[in-house]
C-alpha cells in the first residue's frame, strides 16, 4: 500500500528543512538585489558557493565583534544575553529577536524611500545613457555617409574637370608645332 498524502508531505517538509549535503538547517531569507550581487560577488572572490560565503561572512563579523568585548560580555555574548549597547556600531536598543521585530520607524523608511529614488535614479541615468548611445551611433552613420557623399562629389567634379579640359581640347583642334593656335 502507498503512502497517503498527509505521509509524503510530511517527508518532503522533513527532507527540505535540511540542506542538501546535510551540513545544516535551511534558512529562508529575502534580500535586496543589492545584497544578492554583493554574495554572489563575495562567492566569486572566494571562489565559493554562496552559502558557504554568507557563512564564513557570518563567522569573521561574529569574531571581529567577540574580539572587541571583555571576558564577561563574550560570555554574556555566547548566551544571548548581551545587551546592544556593548556592541560596537548596533544602533538599536536592545537585541532583535528576529526578522519580524526589525524596527520600522521614519528613519528606516525614509532610507528605503532615498534607496528606491537613488535606484529609479540609476535606471533613468542608465536609460539616458543607452538612448545616447544610440544617438552617437546614428550620428557617426550619418557623417561617415556625408564623407562618402562627399569623396563622390569630388570624383564626379575631377571627372568633369577632365572631360571640359578634354573638349576645349578637341575644340582648338590638333595642334602642331609648325602652326601655333590662334588665339
Amino acid at each position: 500500500m502507498g503512502m497517503t498524502n498527509a505521509e509524503r508531505q510530511r517527508r518532503y517538509r522533513e527532507r527540505h528543512l535540511k540542506d542538501v549535503d546535510a551540513q545544516g538547517e535551511r534558512i529562508a531569507l529575502v534580500v535586496t538585489v543589492q545584497a544578492k550581487a554583493a554574495l554572489n560577488r563575495l562567492a566569486s572572490w572566494h571562489g565559493t558557493t554562496q552559502r558557504q560565503a554568507l557563512e564564513q561572512a557570518l563567522i569573521e563579523s561574529q569574531a571581529r565583534i567577540i574580539n572587541t568585548l571583555t571576558g564577561e560580555q563574550q560570555n554574556a555574548f555566547h548566551d544571548g544575553k548581551l545587551t546592544a549597547s556593548a556592541l560596537p556600531s548596533n544602533g538599536h536598543p536592545e537585541p532583535l529577536q528576529g526578522n519580524d521585530t526589525l524596527p520600522h520607524d521614519a528613519k528606516v523608511k525614509r532610507l528605503r524611500s532615498t534607496v528606491s529614488g537613488l535606484l529609479q535614479t540609476e535606471e533613468a541615468l542608465h536609460k539616458e545613457a543607452r538612448e545616447l548611445r544610440a544617438h552617437l551611433k546614428n550620428r557617426d552613420a550619418q557623417i561617415e555617409h556625408q564623407k562618402t557623399m562627399r569623396a563622390a562629389v569630388e570624383r564626379e567634379r575631377d571627372m568633369a574637370k577632365a572631360e571640359v579640359s578634354r573638349l576645349k581640347s578637341a575644340a582648338r583642334g590638333p595642334t602642331c608645332p609648325a602652326h601655333p593656335p590662334v588665339g
